[in-house]
């Protein structure tokens, strides 16, 4: 499965007080982060997560996610 996995951006960092996340995107491309139900987190040590996107927005060139459970 990892070798089919096709990066979509890189989160920079948290965003407020409620968990959301920014999130540098390599495309650009809100429309494929607004289809998707899931999207998968890799750790730092390679490790895969498997996250509920409740929201994503546009914000100041990049987007703000909400995932479950953050």
């Amino acid at each position: 499965m990892q070798d089919e996995l096709i990066p979509v951006g890189k989160i920079s960092s948290t965003h407020g007080i409620r968990g959301f996340l920014k999130l540098y995107s390599y495309s650009g491309n809100i429309e494929s982060l607004q289809s998707a139900e899931t999207v998968l987190l890799r750790a730092k040590n390679g490790g895969l997560k498997e996250i509920t996107l409740t929201s994503v927005s546009a914000h100041a060139g990049g987007f703000i996610l909400a995932l479950d459970g953050f």
